[in-house]
């Protein structure tokens, strides 16, 4: 899994990395370009990807941030697209612009019950595009009997 910085504060990215982590989901952290070599990058607390976002694309399976167009990219490679959304940004919802998942901010628990649902980041199953289609249509079933819960 990817979670993009996105320009927020690294306390805001814990509330995405923490919950993941202690759910047993590996979680990899790819700064914003502007980022790089950002003294703070020590304390994500998970591995950094250094590499281009068209080789993230091609190595991970879910994609998370706030407002970065990585999503749509992702998205658009067939991979899984989360924006966690936050008013606070004043930031469009990627959901009505049809390229990603959206989980409110207030219920980040979302995301880490969807993402354990998909049993892809055991590496028992490895996520192609030809099989992309299955494993978001799971995800997005993940989330919605979450919300029947809530």
């Amino acid at each position: 899994m990817r979670v993009d910085h996105c320009e927020v504060e690294l306390a805001g990215d814990q509330e995405i990395i923490d919950p993941l982590k202690m759910a047993g989901v590996p979680v990899v952290y790819k700064p914003h370009p502007g980022e790089i070599g950002g003294a703070y990058l020590s304390d994500v607390g998970c591995a950094l990807f250094h590499g281009r976002l068209e080789d993230a694309v091609a190595e991970f399976d879910v994609f998370v941030s706030l407002t970065s167009t990585a999503l749509m990219e992702a998205s658009l490679a067939g991979k899984i697209s989360v924006q966690i959304y936050d008013a606070a940004f004043c930031c469009e919802r990627f959901d009505e612009l049809g390229y990603a998942h959206v989980i409110d901010e207030k219920q980040i628990s979302r995301l880490t019950e969807a993402v354990r649902s998909l049993n892809a980041f055991d590496n028992s199953e490895i996520v192609e595009r030809s099989n992309a289609a299955s494993v978001s249509e799971r995800f997005r079933q993940g989330l919605c009997s979450m919300e029947k819960v809530l």
